[in-house]
């Protein structure tokens, strides 16, 4: 299921209010690991970091080769995901691609 800006501010609230973990996770019916990553984005880039950046964002290969380096030498996806404001599933699949084609699995298909 995927989290709208105003779960994740609910969810927020939430956990300051003094909510533990467990009963934000049932209430919402998510991974701890899902909220963990919240409250750290939160914490670390505020409200901001939540709202959409549109579609179809385009990042640079250097950046995603930085991204995908950092995973191979066994840092968590969640973490850097939550650090660089970008989906983790984002993360997991430019890995995936990496793992397979090399470099070229990461360049976008009209570079190519």
């Amino acid at each position: 299921m995927k989290l709208k800006l105003e779960d994740k501010l609910k969810i927020i609230k939430l956990y300051e209010e003094g909510w533990s973990e467990k009963q934000i996770c049932l209430k919402y019916n998510i991974y701890i690991s899902t909220l963990r990553r919240i409250k750290r984005q939160y914490r670390e880039h505020g409200i901001e970091s939540f709202k959409e950046k549109g579609k179809n964002t385009k990042y640079p290969i250097d950046y995603k080769i930085e991204i995908v380096k950092r995973i191979l030498n066994e840092e968590s996806k969640t973490s850097v995901a939550a650090e660089l404001c970008v989906n983790d599933g984002m993360i997991y699949s430019w890995v995936k691609k990496y793992n397979e084609l090399g470099y070229n699995g990461l360049i976008e298909k009209k570079e190519r």
